[in-house]
C-alpha cells in the first residue's frame, strides 16, 4: 500500500497515534509514516519523541503535516526506530534503555544488522551505513535523555570502537575484517580483475550481431507494426531474402508482413549486417529473452563506468535526455545528497552507447514517450497496445517500469546464467553481484578508468595481463599491501607518461607540476639513472587515488597540505573525504585531459544546482565549486 495520502486530508499529529504526516518542499502531497509497530504504546511514544529530535524535522505541527527536509529520510529514520522498539519489546520489554549494559546494546545492534540468512545459515549483513545510522540514533537517545528531551536512552555514547566490537564477531562469516567491511559495506566490491572481465563480457553483447539485429527489428517494426506471431512464423520458416512477394498477397496482415520484411532488410543493409538472412530468434519469446540479456549487459556497463546509485539510474527516463556527439545527458533524481533534485548527469563513451542501446530496444519511439532506463518496452503487451491503438503511455505507467528489486534480480541472473557460464572459475571468488557492489568497486576500477578509452584499457591492462598480476585480485582479498603494490606499479607508468608529455598538455595540476620540476634534469640521465629517479618519486608518494575529477598524489613530505584531513586522527584520508570542492584547492591534485573534461561536466552540474536549488546555502556551495573548478582549469 502506498504511503501517499490525498493533499486535502490533514490530521493532527498526536503522540501515540498510528501515523505522522510529513511533507517536504518537493512533495505535492503529505506522506504517511506508519507507527503500527509490534511494541507497547509507551515505546511508540518514545520513538515519536525521538524522531522529532531529528535534524530532518523542520516543524512539529500538530495541526497539519509536519515540514521535513526529506520525506524519504524521515521514513528511513522511522524504520530504524521501529527495529529498535520491536527488539526492545521482544527481549527487554520492562527494562528501560538506561539500564541496558554494553553487551545487551551490542547484541541488539548485531541482531538489527543481520538482513537475512544464506542457504548455509550464514548471516547476510546490511551495509555499513546502516550501522552508522542505527548507532547515530542510539547516541541521540543518550544525549537527549541526559538533557531531559526524552524520558529514556542508552547510558553511553556509541563510538567507532563500539561499532567495531559489535561487528567483529560477524566478520568471520564474510571472510573479511572490520576495516575492509567498513570500506566496502556489506555488499563488498567486485575486484578490478573480475569487474573488467564482467565489463568485457557485457561489451561483447553490446557489440554483437544479435544486438544489432534486435535494434534493426525494433526500428523496422515501429515503421510497420505487425503481429509478432506471424512475423516469426513467416520470417523464420525460410530466409528473409528468399521470401516471395506473392506469398503475402492473400491478406492485409500479409501485406504488413511484406512491408516489415523489406524494412527489416533495409535496416540490415544500413547497419552492415545484410549477409544475415534470417532473424537470430525462432520466436518472440527468444527475442524477449535476448532483450532482457542485452539490457542487463548495458546496465552492467553503466554501473561499472559511472558508479551511480541504482536509485539514481532508475529515476532516468527518455523524456528528459539529450545527445551531444558521443555523450548522453540525462537528468537523475539525487535523493541521498540533493533531496531529490533532478540534475543533469553525463554519460560518455561506452556508458552513453549503453543508454542509447537500452532505449532502442522498444516498440515505441523513446523521443516521443517517457521510457524508463530500466524498462519492459520490448514486451509483447506494448506491441499489442500499439497495434490496437491503445494509450501506450498508460501501458508504460502500469507495466513498463521495473523496480530496484527487479534490477537486483536481473543482475544476479545475468551474473549466474550468462557470465559464470563463460567464466565458471570466478564463482569461487565472487558468487553473486548486486547494484551497490559496482559503486564500491568504482573507486578501485577508476585508477585505470580515467586513463583513456575504457574498452581499450580493459583489454590492454587487465585481459592481457599476466596470470600473476590477475591473481593479486583473485587469490585473496584486496589487502593494504596489495593495494599499495597496485598503486606503486601504476604510478610508475604515469610518471613515465608525464616525462613523455612534460612539454605537452595531457598532465596538469600542482602534483604533476612538482613531478616535472623534479625531473628537470631528465635529459642528463641515462636510462638506469632515470629508472632510479622514477622509483624514488614513486616511493615518496604515500598513496595514489583516482577520482572522476583528478588524481590525488599524496606525497609523504606534504601530507600537512592536504585538504582532506580526518578531524579525529588529523591524518589525510582522500578515499573518505575527497570531493571536488576540497580537491580543486589541494596541492596534491593532478589531472589529465579526460578528467578535465569531467571537471567541466561537474561544473555544469553545480552551475545548474546553484541556479535552481531552493536552499540558498546549498546553491551557494555549488557556486563556490564552479568558481574553484574555473580557476583550476584556467
Amino acid at each position: 500500500m502506498s504511503n501517499r495520502i490525498e493533499p486535502q486530508y490533514y490530521v493532527i499529529n498526536q503522540l501515540g497515534s498510528d501515523f505522522f504526516y510529513v511533507i517536504d518542499a518537493k512533495s505535492e502531497a503529505p506522506r504517511k509514516i506508519n507507527f503500527k509497530w509490534e511494541c507497547s504504546i509507551e515505546k511508540r511514544v518514545w520513538a515519536q519523541n525521538a524522531l522529532l529530535l531529528s535534524s530532518n524535522f523542520l516543524s512539529s505541527s500538530r495541526a497539519g503535516p509536519m515540514e521535513v527536509r526529506s520525506c524519504h529520510a524521515s521514513v528511513v529514520e522511522s524504520v530504524l526506530l521501529k527495529k529498535l522498539c520491536e527488539y526492545w519489546e521482544k527481549n527487554h520489554s520492562t527494562k528501560p534503555l538506561w539500564n541496558w549494559n554494553r553487551s545487551e546494546v551490542k547484541e541488539m545492534v548485531r541482531k538489527v544488522m543481520v538482513r537475512d540468512l544464506s542457504p548455509l545459515g550464514d548471516p547476510i549483513l546490511y551495509a555499513a551505513n546502516n550501522l552508522n545510522q542505527f548507532c547515530y540514533w542510539l547516541s541521540i537517545s543518550h544525549e537527549a535523555y541526559l538533557d531531559g528531551r526524552i524520558n529514556d536512552g542508552i547510558s553511553f555514547k556509541t563510538s567507532s570502537h563500539f561499532k567495531k566490537e559489535v561487528m567483529d564477531p560477524l566478520m568471520k562469516f564474510l571472510d573479511s575484517d572490520y576495516a575492509e567491511w567498513v570500506y566496502g559495506g556489506s555488499y563488498g566490491s567486485i575486484s578490478p580483475a573480475i569487474a573488467s572481465l564482467l565489463l568485457a563480457h557485457s561489451i561483447q553483447i553490446l557489440e554483437s550481431e544479435s544486438l544489432i539485429a534486435a535494434q534493426c527489428f525494433f526500428k523496422a517494426w515501429k515503421k510497420n507494426p505487425t503481429g509478432l506471431g506471424s512475423i516469426f512464423r513467416q520470417f523464420n520458416r525460410r530466409n528473409l531474402d528468399v521470401l516471395e512477394r506473392d506469398h503475402f498477397q492473400n491478406s492485409a496482415r500479409s501485406v504488413k508482413s511484406l512491408k516489415l520484411k523489406h524494412a527489416l532488410l533495409d535496416e540490415f543493409k544500413e547497419s552492415g549486417i545484410l549477409p544475415l538472412s534470417r532473424l537470430p530468434w525462432d520466436s518472440y519469446i527468444e527475442l524477449s529473452d535476448f532483450c532482457r540479456l542485452a539490457i542487463q549487459a548495458c546496465m552492467v556497463i553503466i554501473l561499472t563506468l559511472t558508479g551511480h546509485r541504482a536509485g539514481e539510474l532508475l529515476s532516468v527516463h527518455s523524456a528528459d535526455w539529450e545527445v551531444k556527439g558521443d555523450e548522453v545527458i540525462v537528468r537523475e533524481e539525487i535523493e541521498k545528497t540533493l533531496n531529490g533534485l533532478r540534475i543533469p548527469r553525463y554519460f560518455h563513451s561506452l556508458a552513453a552507447r549503453a543508454v542509447k542501446t537500452i532505449w532502442s530496444l522498444s516498440f515505441i519511439d523513446s523521443e516521443k514517450h517517457r521510457i524508463p532506463l530500466h524498462h519492459k518496452a520490448w514486451s509483447s503487451g506494448l506491441a499489442s497496445a500499439v497495434i490496437n491503438g491503445e494509450d501506450v503511455d498508460t501501458w508504460l505507467n502500469l507495466n513498463g517500469e521495473l523496480t530496484a528489486n527487479t534490477l537486483r534480480q536481473w543482475l544476479d541472473n545475468y551474473f549466474e546464467q550468462s557470465f559464470l557460464v563463460v567464466y565458471p572459475e570466478v564463482k569461487a571468488e565472487h558468487p553473486g553481484i548486486s547494484p551497490h557492489q559496482f559503486r564500491h568497486s568504482w573507486a578501485e576500477f577508476s585508477i585505470r578508468r580515467f586513463d583513456h578509452n575504457v574498452e581499450a584499457q580493459v583489454r590492454e591492462y587487465f585481459l592481457h595481463k599476466s596470470k600473476k598480476a590477475t591473481r593479486r585480485y583473485t587469490d585473496k582479498k584486496l589487502s593494504e599491501s596489495v593495494q599499495y603494490s597496485i598503486e606503486h606499479e601504476y604510478l610508475d607508468e604515469v610518471i613515465h607518461q608525464v616525462i613523455s608529455d612534460r612539454f605537452g598538455d595531457e598532465y596538469r595540476g600542482p602534483a604533476y607540476r612538482r613531478i616535472v620540476n623534479t625531473l628537470s634534469k631528465v635529459d642528463s640521465l641515462d636510462p638506469a639513472e632515470l629508472d632510479a629517479l622514477v622509483e624514488s618519486i614513486c616511493n615518496s608518494v604515500e598513496s595514489y587515488t583516482a577520482f572522476e575529477w583528478g588524481c590525488c598524489l599524496l606525497l609523504k613530505n606534504s601530507k600537512q597540505d592536504a585538504k582532506c584531513h580526518d578531524s579525529f586522527t588529523g591524518l589525510p584520508a582522500p578515499k573518505i573525504y575527497a570531493s571536488v570542492k576540497r580537491c580543486t584547492t589541494c596541492p596534491n591534485l593532478g589531472t589529465n585531459a579526460l578528467q578535465r573534461n569531467n571537471l567541466t561536466r561537474i561544473a555544469i552540474n553545480h552551475s545548474y544546482i546553484a541556479k535552481h536549488h531552493s536552499v540558498l546555502a546549498i546553491a551557494k556551495l555549488s557556486q563556490n565549486v564552479v568558481d574553484q573548478i574555473s580557476r583550476l582549469l584556467d
